[in-house]
């Protein structure tokens, strides 16, 4: 992994809310072609540093760097050419059907008022292909599942051709099944596409199977940087969640499995 070209930067980033600080001075690098994971408990700051990463928040100090370049320095267009976020709760969809959402991902190719062109048709149709919807691209967003629905805004992602994913928790309010199928299927675009991903995730279990790096936040502060190996040790997750942990092995599986004591 450390011959993986670093995209994001992030030197000495703080993020206050009011009085509270959501995110102390932190320092960290994020590469290329890889899944990070991102881990901690409610409030420890993950979703906040999602945010800044994409633009949705500024911090109050320090920098953030993508492709060498401070994000303010980067035209709003140009970065969405680059880095497509998926936030916890997506905007609303009424009335769109799969085809149009996924359409939205063009936005910034041809901007509000530009054609819509075959080469944006071609992009929208293999996201949709790609993401298994083909069957269901006249479908409402409204009427599909958890898991279609989550897939149909993977594929939006996958049409804005970006080249790096930002994922605030995308398996949420999924079932186990359709967990493990969203995850997969963002573990092969990753493989596939060479994309960079950062994820917000609960479960470390489920953490640990996709990804390629984990960085663990508590309490706003960097505690955990290291592969699922690595933090899956007793001592680091009771450190992380403050409870205490074991891990067991699981048999068929490379890594052990997680749970509290």
């Amino acid at each position: 992994m450390l011959g993986l070209r670093i995209m994001f930067e992030l030197d000495q980033v703080c993020f206050r809310a009011g009085q509270r600080t959501l995110l102390a001075p932190l320092t960290l690098a994020l590469r290329a072609g890889q899944i990070t994971g991102l881990l901690g408990h409610n409030g420890s700051g993950k979703s906040t540093l999602l945010k800044l990463l994409a633009r949705q928040q500024s911090a109050h100090s320090g920098t953030v760097r993508f492709a060498q370049r401070p994000l303010d320095a980067w035209p709003a267009r140009a970065f969405a050419r680059q880095v497509a976020y998926l936030p916890q709760h997506p905007p609303l969809t009424d009335g769109l059907r799969v085809h149009e959402l996924v359409a939205m991902g063009r936005y910034p190719w041809h901007g509000a008022l530009g054609r819509f062109s075959a080469d944006d048709r071609q992009h929208v149709e293999q996201a949709i292909e790609r993401t298994g919807l083909t069957a269901l691209r006249q479908a409402s967003v409204n009427q599909l599942s958890g898991g279609e629905r989550q897939r149909a805004w993977l594929a939006m992602l996958l049409a804005q051709n970006s080249r790096f994913l930002l994922l605030d928790e995308p398996t949420s309010a999924l079932d186990v099944a359709h967990q493990l199928q969203v995850l997969e299927l963002i573990r092969q675009l990753c493989d596939e596409r060479e994309l960079g991903v950062v994820i917000v995730l609960h479960d470390i279990n489920l953490a640990s199977r996709i990804c390629d790096d984990i960085i663990a936040l508590r309490h706003g502060q960097l505690v955990f940087q290291g592969s699922p190996r690595e933090l899956l040790q007793p001592q680091q997750l009771t450190q992380l969640y403050g409870v205490p942990m074991q891990t067991l092995p699981a048999p068929g599986y490379a890594l052990p499995l997680a749970y509290i004591e």
